[in-house]
């Protein structure tokens, strides 16, 4: 998957596989719920990841990389809260 930003040159489907046009949101909450499902898939990702690899220190620097996306939902989450709207709690890949 690869993410396309509003206002940034937009990746080709194509070479990339399929595409998320996160920025292109009507209002601040839609985009917010969006993030939130983005890191959320984000970090399933790298939990897979981690499970299939044997190698401890790739594993590490993976875990670390995830870290980094358990605190942008901590961050979404309160701004969700604070917009009045519910906090998705999971991705939303199938």
């Amino acid at each position: 998957m690869v993410v396309a930003i509003a206002g940034y040159p937009q990746p080709n489907e194509k070479e990339h596989g399929s595409v998320t046009m996160v920025g292109n949101e009507g209002s601040i909450e839609k985009l917010v719920k969006d993030l939130l499902y983005l890191e959320h898939d984000a970090i399933a990702a790298y939990d897979s990841c981690i499970e299939r690899l044997d190698d401890k220190q790739l594993n590490a620097q993976i875990e670390t990389f995830k870290q980094d996306h358990l605190q942008h939902v901590q961050v979404l989450t309160e701004m969700a809260r604070g917009l009045g709207i519910e906090a998705p709690t999971e991705g939303d890949m199938l």
